[in-house]
């Protein structure tokens, strides 16, 4: 009789059961940190101002003097309209940030309003003063205007310097 001679079988070698582990572990993370990124970008913007009403304010007329007295004798106004259904409190002496950027130098400019008195819906508030050390517009720039509240609530707009 022929004796056949066989190789033995070579035993298939797999990963450890610790490095499988870990690699699943790895792979649970990855997508529960997915999973949170998405989450929090679709929800994130819903919770910026948790429980406080913003106002609704527009940017009734707005005036930016490239002399600083071109605006009725100052470097800038701003007419805001209250258009929400609820009073802008003066209580605690909120101010009101104007951002300005001059479009053609792209120089910017923050300055301050003080609400001394509650402004109720419907009504308006004049913000004016000097633009000196803020900003220095020419004659014909077009600056862009940014009026944020004390609650958050803002409106924008643009004029061409005077």
């Amino acid at each position: 009789m022929l004796k056949k001679t066989f190789k033995p079988v070579r035993e298939r070698s797999a990963i450890s059961p610790i490095i499988a582990t870990l690699l699943l572990i790895l792979i649970a993370i990855a997508a529960g940190t997915v999973l949170y990124a998405y989450v929090m970008g679709f929800i994130g913007g819903t919770t910026q101002n948790p429980g406080v009403v913003q106002s609704t304010i527009t940017i009734e007329s707005s005036c930016v003097s490239s002399t600083g007295s071109g605006c009725n004798g100052v470097g800038y106004y701003i007419v805001i309209r209250n258009l929400g259904s609820n009073t802008i409190s003066s209580s605690g002496t909120p101010k009101i940030q104007i951002y300005f950027t001059d479009s053609s130098t792209s120089a910017t400019g923050v300055i301050t309003c003080t609400i001394s008195s509650a402004i109720s819906p419907g009504s308006s508030i004049t913000c004016q003063n000097s633009l000196a050390g803020v900003l220095s517009p020419t004659s014909g720039d077009t600056i862009q205007i940014k009026v944020v509240m004390p609650d958050g609530g803002s409106a924008s707009g643009t004029t061409k310097s005077l």
